[in-house]
């Protein structure tokens, strides 16, 4: 005998599905050996096998917090919003204007959320390129962190200050590949 689930609430806080989405059959629920198996899980999966774009499939159910046509927003396991194109693009380099749009208007609209929702001070966005920058999982996504003065977050790189004349010349490489 087949029991049958009550109907979920899908409007409510902690909900994996935005209103009206359907659900996935042979859903399996990441949760189910706790945090550490989620959190296990998440960071073995193969390159090959990108965790975000299982988000973006519904193979698996991240705590979803605005989606479009163009972009997903999910909590990342620091509990700060991350932005995703739906599309798989590993790096900045690899998005086109459209998509890179899309993204920065959903940053805008989640940051004015964030500010108003945690009542921080600021927010960092924060997006790293390639495994030399930190990048951890490859596929394009942009934290946004919440801010507040005092915390113990620590953002560094290199504050010296570089001559005007290697600054012009660098400036002027990059200009070139601009054009």
């Amino acid at each position: 005998m087949v029991r049958k689930q009550p109907p979920r609430n899908r409007g409510s806080p902690g909900s994996h599905r935005l209103p009206g989405r359907p659900p996935k059959r042979g859903f399996q629920n990441p949760f189910r050996g706790g945090l550490f198996f989620y959190v296990k899980t998440a960071l073995m999966v193969p390159m090959n096998d990108c965790l975000f774009c299982k988000f973006v499939a519904g193979e698996l159910a991240p705590i979803l917090m605005y989606e479009d046509n163009v972009t997903m927003v999910f909590m990342s396991l620091e509990n700060h919003p991350l932005v995703v194109p739906k599309q798989h693009l590993e790096q900045v380099t690899d998005l086109d204007e459209e998509i890179a749009a899309a993204i920065m208007q959903t940053a805008v609209k989640v940051s004015k959320a964030v500010k108003e929702a945690y009542r921080c001070d600021g927010i960092n966005l924060v997006q790293s390129n390639g495994k030399a920058a930190g990048q951890d999982v490859f596929h394009f996504h942009l934290h946004i962190k919440p801010r507040f003065e005092n915390d113990s977050t620590t953002l560094s790189w290199d504050t010296d200050t570089v001559e005007k004349a290697k600054r012009i010349e660098t400036a002027r490489l990059v200009a070139n590949k601009l054009s």
